[in-house]
């Protein structure tokens, strides 16, 4: 199907753009190229995005590009490229949005800035009044909030009698100024990221978005924290993120990079308070279950009983660094720290150790060769195991004996005091 004009089979046009529902668009190539990058080295490599452009489709003479955009998105996207005298009206948000991001697909920043400055002045900027729970008014298009929010959706229509400002609805809301700003700075884009380090703050944004079913918001953030590098860097706090905010699988990643130190290096945060004892407790109760399972990983090897730790002082010679107590320290070790790193991190450590005075190894190359695969194995099946090591769901706790508990955290701390001994 064709589309109207002045896109239409009449138009002056050397390229045709079909859209995802089949729609047929006929263009000038040199307006695409002028606004787009993408296009442009398009055509300088003879490639279309799907297809080489000599050998695609053809109709009415014309090269077909079939493109990912539906008709009403190219319409828009097409109407913004070229010149005209007039300029149609937004009123739909979601159309407007998917013509923005397929400008910024095809690279067209011109053309994203033009759309940019169109909303400013269009029906999409239509306000409502945000009160917070503090008396603060926040200015946001009611558009956008009744597209993102099933809750604001419905409460539209308002009645006529409904509280105004200066001609513009006044709703009410509960949360507090700080927690309504950082809201409305994540639907607008004025911030790409929330700062997790404020974990207070960033549970009761996610609380709101939630009580507002903001499911498309709430996704965003969930995928920041997942690829937060705080995961790696500071594993406790998106723990307690996660815990709060009841995302299980993000909160079963970060518990095993707590493992990497012992529980008596983890820095206590006052974020802590922000959790249950019983959300603590799995933490420290999936670090235990997971010790066992990379103990057990270990036995399981077929190679370990050969060269783990164990058969280290069978290596032993007069000027070898190999020391008879080293298997029990190394068991504690992983115990204190259930990850392979810390198996692969015993070995390099006594390897080093054993060449550090002669600079050689004092070991035959098939010794030194299987200690090496053994070193590789075991890091890998100690990562396997705990990998599979089920995560306690947060109900499964819910009573948590704290005598235990501190039991549990004293005896650890002693193990990690001894091991780094």
């Amino acid at each position: 199907m064709n589309a109207i004009q002045p896109y239409d089979s009449t138009a002056l046009a050397d390229l045709i753009l079909r859209s995802s529902d089949r729609v047929d668009f006929y263009v000038l190539g040199a307006f695409l190229r002028y606004v787009s990058p993408t296009f442009r080295t398009m055509f300088a490599l003879n490639t279309g995005p799907g297809q080489v452009v000599d050998d695609n489709e053809k109709k009415d003479g014309y090269p077909v590009v079939c493109l990912a955009e539906d008709s009403n998105t190219l319409r828009l996207l097409l109407d913004s490229i070229y010149p005209s005298s007039e300029e149609r009206c937004l009123h739909d948000v979601g159309l407007f949005w998917k013509a923005a991001k397929a400008s910024q697909k095809y690279c067209m920043k011109i053309i994203e800035d033009k759309l940019r400055k169109r909303v400013l002045t269009s029906y999409l900027m239509i306000y409502l009044i945000l009160r917070s729970s503090d008396s603060v008014d926040f200015f946001v298009s009611g558009t956008l909030i009744r597209r993102l929010s099933a809750v604001f959706k419905g409460m539209f229509p308002l009645p006529p009698d409904h509280e105004v400002k200066n001609g513009m609805p006044i709703v009410r809301v509960e949360d507090s100024s700080q927690v309504l700003h950082c809201l409305i700075s994540v639907i607008h884009y004025d911030l790409d990221e929330l700062d997790m380090k404020d974990c207070r703050l960033y549970i009761k944004v996610v609380q709101a978005v939630r009580k507002y079913r903001m499911t498309t918001i709430e996704r965003r953030l969930y995928k920041q924290a997942a690829n937060s590098p705080l995961t790696n860097s500071d594993p406790l706090r998106v723990y307690i993120i996660a815990a709060a905010l009841g995302w299980e699988e993000l909160a079963k990643t970060v518990a095993l990079n707590t493992f990497y130190e012992p529980l008596d290096k983890l820095a206590y945060v006052d974020e802590l308070r922000l959790i249950s004892g019983a959300d603590l407790y799995r933490l420290m109760q999936h670090r235990f279950r997971c010790a066992n399972a990379a103990s057990s990983a270990l036995e399981g090897d077929p190679m370990f009983p050969k060269s783990g730790f164990g058969q280290w002082n069978v290596f032993k010679n007069k000027t070898s660094s190999w020391v008879s107590n080293d298997p029990s320290s190394a068991y504690t070790q992983l115990k204190v720290s259930p990850r392979g790193s810390t198996v692969s991190n015993i070995y390099s450590k006594h390897l080093e150790l054993d060449s550090s005075k002669t600079g050689k190894f004092e070991m035959t190359p098939t010794v030194f060769f299987n200690i090496v695969r053994c070193a590789r194995d075991a890091e890998k099946n100690v990562e396997s195991a705990v990998a599979k090591v089920d995560f306690a769901k947060a109900d499964f706790v819910a009573k948590v004996d704290f005598a235990a508990l501190v039991g549990l955290f004293s005896s650890t701390q002693n193990e990690g005091l001894n091991a780094g001994g």
